[in-house]
């Protein structure tokens, strides 16, 4: 994992020992001695971390946060404050300011690279999700602080013997509201009685066991998706850092009550953006495969889904038919009453087409006034009933407009069926219901045909070798 590191401070011995740091992990990395030659750096060269020293001479961090923020191509930034070993206020005040996180100037190699590739993912989610869905706002830490909302849940897993663990995230009266579940690491590795949106997990006196309670969290689907904030224990030294297991932060028991309760509030509004996004990307994912007219699924979908039903057809063989309906003299209703009615047309008949199919079928617009209706579990005289059904029951009711106006439309329907032996794919399928289609409109629309053997790809081949 790439990424550009610029390192802001007046101290030449502390940015000579942060080089020292990161060296090692290929990272890019460049340097400045004050906030001006920093910010210059950024506009010309935008890094993905910047680490500055809380000390840096004329620093004024919320107003240098806001800038950031403030700059479309500058707001993914994850700011970083150093600050002197255990002084609780400096953390706490960069923080409060905006930073994305605080390290000491003494962090060891592996925090430091650890934390440093958490942010870079944290970027990488961001942009993707900006890609995809357009602008919305930054998933890093580096934010404006808004309100706990009363609605956000929270679980505390701790170990049951260690007295107090919890107090740190609970004590505070901000909290009053907040629904607080608190859990052993045995109950969790079982499973979370349900979801939340910051999981605050203690570590034991058995390193070991927090990580795999931490691994056994990301794989369930009831906390797949919630901010886990780890706190480690003050003398453990880990060989792999919980960020690389799966936690989006991670700080020592040693801070105050403040900061962990912070964290937790960041963690909490990053969580609801996190969800926004993947509701607006399945909203998204949904047009992508629906008509936006009718309502139905579109060709696009109707493809994959016929991919789908091939792959699982030749592990578990089914009959199956498929029915292509095409609206009757479609021009002449766009020509005699206007495009709008045509659109119209469309959007009914959609809606009386689904609402005579079973819930496990599929239909789909195929083309401009064309469906594609895939019946699954059927045999081939059921089949044929369900589609005459179809088509008596478009040409026995009218079209009505809000302008009064009746139109009176047909349907013809091909139909192709496939039984339990003969294998037949979607493509085969599709052509031959196509060739019904043609069928039953030469034979003067309003008709429903059935695909002859010799309309199937598959059976022409083999007529073929016989012969």
């Amino acid at each position: 994992m790439s990424g550009h590191v610029l390192i802001i401070d007046a101290m030449s011995n502390r940015r000579i020992r942060m080089q020292a740091v990161l060296d090692t992990a290929c990272y890019k990395l460049s340097f400045a001695e004050t906030q001006l030659d920093g910010l210059s750096q950024i506009k010309s060269d935008v890094p993905d971390v910047v680490i500055i020293a809380h000390d840096l001479p004329g620093l004024k961090l919320v107003k240098f946060c806001q800038l950031l923020r403030d700059a479309p191509a500058l707001q993914f930034i994850s700011v970083v404050v150093a600050v002197p070993r255990e002084n609780q206020s400096a953390r706490l005040a960069a923080l409060s300011a905006g930073a994305a996180d605080v390290i000491e100037h003494s962090v060891d190699k592996s925090e430091l690279q650890a934390r440093i590739r958490n942010y870079v993912r944290t970027l990488q989610a961001s942009q993707e999700i900006r890609q995809r869905t357009g602008p919305t706002q930054d998933l890093g830490f580096s934010e404006d602080q808004v309100a706990f909302a009363s609605a956000y849940k929270i679980a505390i897993v701790r170990d049951s013997n260690l007295e107090g663990a919890a107090d740190k995230s609970t004590e505070d009266t901000q909290w009053a509201g907040v629904n607080i579940t608190h859990v052993s690491h045995d109950a969790a590795r079982r499973g979370l009685p349900e979801t939340c949106d910051v999981i605050v997990l203690y570590e034991t006196k058995n390193p070991a066991e927090s990580r795999d309670t931490l691994g056994t969290l990301r794989t369930q689907a009831v906390s797949r998706h919630a901010s886990i904030l780890y706190v480690t224990s003050e003398t453990n030294e880990f060989d792999r850092s919980p960020l690389d297991l799966g936690a989006q932060d991670q700080v020592s028991s040693s801070v105050t009550t403040q900061e962990i309760q912070l964290r937790i509030k960041r963690l909490a509004n990053r969580k609801r953006i996190e969800d926004s996004a993947r509701a607006e990307i399945s909203i998204l994912g949904e047009k992508a495969y629906k008509d936006a007219m009718t309502g139905l699924h579109n060709r696009r979908y109707a493809m994959e889904y016929l991919g789908k039903q091939d792959r699982l057809r030749a592990e578990h063989p089914s009959a199956w038919a498929i029915l292509m309906v095409d609206i009757d003299h479609f021009k002449r209703v766009n020509d005699t009453h206007g495009h709008a009615a045509g659109d119209e047309i469309l959007v009914q008949l959609a809606t009386a087409l689904k609402s005579h199919l079973r819930d496990g079928d599929m239909i789909a617009r195929y083309g401009g006034e064309e469906f594609l209706v895939v019946l699954t579990n059927i045999g081939a005289n059921e089949a044929r009933s369900v589609a005459d059904r179809l088509r008596k029951k478009v040409a026995s009711q009218p079209m009505q407009f809000e302008n009064g106006t009746h139109v009176w439309t047909t349907v013809s329907i091909g139909l192709a069926h496939a039984n339990r032996s003969n294998a037949l794919g979607s493509k085969d399928m599709i052509s031959a219901a196509d060739a019904a289609l043609y069928r039953a409109k030469s034979a003067g629309r309003n008709n429903l045909w059935v695909a002859a053997p010799g309309d199937y790809i598959a059976y022409r081949h083999t007529a073929g070798a016989a012969k």
